[in-house]
């Protein structure tokens, strides 16, 4: 039979049709960037004998798209082909008259790469093993380094993690896996996070990214990548690891400072830890050594909130003094609470007569 258990598959009407319109899709998203589509597995199936009464011999193009799979190398991208050869199904004894048992010849499996706007293709040669290369958009080969590897397993985690569950569920032939299905998954997938922020990478390759609903995923006003490290955490309430993985991330990045402080409050230990402002004050010590270019607007506008709920005067108006003549911008917290400040006294001054 030509079918794979368990994954359901769509037949090219004419031979390779799902390769040109896959190129044709990357040559759009260097255009228009964007996260790109779900991972495209394209299999070449030959029957291995003419069945009893005849019937076409000739290869046929089968197609299905995936989400979440491992792409970190190129053995990872061979097991799944392996995988999948096992899925194979068998012909009965009876199936044997009409229908001859297939296998699998040839495939590509295709994972787009939002960070370097090129798709990361990956060959599978009966016999020969797996060629990896990239295709940009004009159409031309270039050579996949590590690196290619490293971005394309980041952007597949984000596309997991933030494709639209409606999409998921009706989208036909795609199959989701779970990105980080093992510990040792997790630690990889963090260190390829780590490592891209401090290369810098990220998150300057993923700001042109216009991220809707529309596209299949949810907006986000941040880092889409923080976002889908953030939604990995929550799903599965690991606060404590969270808070330990932002920490270390907030040394290369600083914005991730905050995903640190809101994964501490989670862990219960308070809005800025009650009113001592512990938290707050490592916040603030986090983002007091960093350079002037370093603390973007959206960090400045977490730390006035923070300064504005935690109500600690003292240290936020310490933290203003000493930056406000590096960076006016620095200022921004202590203006947020001097006006809540009188905008409360007011109200209250008001509520008295």
């Amino acid at each position: 039979m030509d079918t794979l258990r368990g994954i359901p598959e769509h037949i090219e009407a004419e031979f390779g049709d799902s390769i040109v319109a896959r190129d044709e899709a990357v040559a759009l998203l260097g255009e228009a960037p964007g996260l790109g589509p779900p991972d495209l597995c394209w299999l070449q199936k030959a029957p291995k004998a003419r069945s009893l009464l005849g019937g076409t011999a000739e290869a046929q193009g089968y197609y299905h798209f995936v989400l979440g799979r491992d792409v970190s190398s190129t053995a990872a991208v061979a097991a799944y082909f392996a995988l999948l050869n096992s899925k194979v199904e068998p012909c009965g004894v009876l199936q044997g008259l009409w229908s001859p048992e297939y296998t699998i010849q040839r495939g590509f499996y295709c994972c787009y790469d939002a960070l370097s706007c090129m798709d990361l293709r990956c060959e599978l040669c009966v016999p020969g093993g797996v060629l990896a290369g990239c295709v940009d958009a004009a159409g031309a080969l270039h050579d996949a380094t590590p690196l290619h590897f490293m971005q394309a397993q980041v952007c597949s985690f984000v596309r997991a993690t933030l494709y639209d569950p409606e999409l998921r569920a009706n989208g036909g032939s795609v199959i989701a896996y779970d990105p980080c299905a093992s510990p040792a998954a997790e630690r990889a997938l963090l260190g390829c996070v780590v490592a891209l922020y401090s290369s810098g990478s990220l998150p300057g390759a993923l700001q042109d990214i216009y991220a809707q609903q529309g596209c299949g995923v949810l907006p986000e006003h941040m880092d889409v990548a923080l976002a889908a490290l953030w939604q990995h955490f929550r799903r599965r309430q690991r606060w404590e690891a969270a808070a330990s993985f932002f920490r270390q991330l907030a040394a290369v990045y600083p914005a991730a400072t905050l995903l640190w402080g809101a994964a501490q409050r989670c862990r219960g230990l308070g809005g800025c830890c009650g009113s001592t402002g512990h938290l707050l004050a490592e916040l603030l010590l986090l983002a007091g050594h960093r350079g002037r270019e370093q603390l973007c607007p959206a960090t400045l506008l977490g730390l006035a909130t923070e300064c504005l709920e935690a109500a600690v005067c003292r240290r936020q108006l310490s933290w203003r003094a000493r930056h406000c003549r590096r960076r006016p911008a620095a200022g921004l917290p202590g203006c947020c609470w001097l006006n809540a400040s009188s905008h409360s006294s007011s109200l209250q001054q008001r509520l008295w007569r």
